[in-house]
């Protein structure tokens, strides 16, 4: 003797993952103020495809001196990009902490989840860098204040 029970079968249907991944958060922040750069993170609902992370799915652009994106004197930084924490986090790694002023992020296709979805659209975000102690060069009216710095600030 011993107790017997018996439960009905279930069928369940797997389907492929047909969903694209979204961004979760970002370090730094939207419009975050931080000083001491040297990796920019997106942290995703969902595994990224390693093989879909570059410059041309995740970027970030300093806006130069006139403190204004998409203009001539843009710069790219140097960096290596990274899968961390189990392929959610996308990091971008820098060879030298960014200096002060204006950075954007764009994150986007071919950026794709483990399955191969791609991102939907393009997600941006941007932040700001206040360097330590700029040089009398970088601060012409001598407040401690970076030129390009009060620039963004306005």
């Amino acid at each position: 003797g011993g107790n017997v029970a018996t439960t009905a079968e279930f069928e369940i249907e797997l389907v492929p993952d047909a969903t694209a991944p979204r961004v979760v958060s970002l370090v730094p922040g939207s419009n975050a103020v931080v000083s001491d750069v040297r990796s920019v993170l997106a942290t995703f609902n969902e595994p990224l495809s390693v093989r879909t992370l570059s410059g041309q799915s995740f970027r970030v652009i300093g806006a130069g001196p006139d403190a204004v994106v998409g203009t001539a004197d843009d710069a790219v930084p140097t960096g290596r990009w990274f899968l961390r924490g189990d392929g959610v986090v996308a990091a971008l790694d820098f060879e030298e902490p960014l200096p002060a002023g204006l950075y954007e992020v764009q994150l986007g296709p071919p950026l794709a989840d483990a399955a191969g979805n791609p991102l939907t659209g393009t997600v941006t975000s941007r932040f700001v860098v206040f360097g330590p102690n700029p040089s009398p060069a970088e601060d012409a009216d001598g407040d401690g204040v970076s030129d390009v710095i009060e620039r963004i600030l306005g």
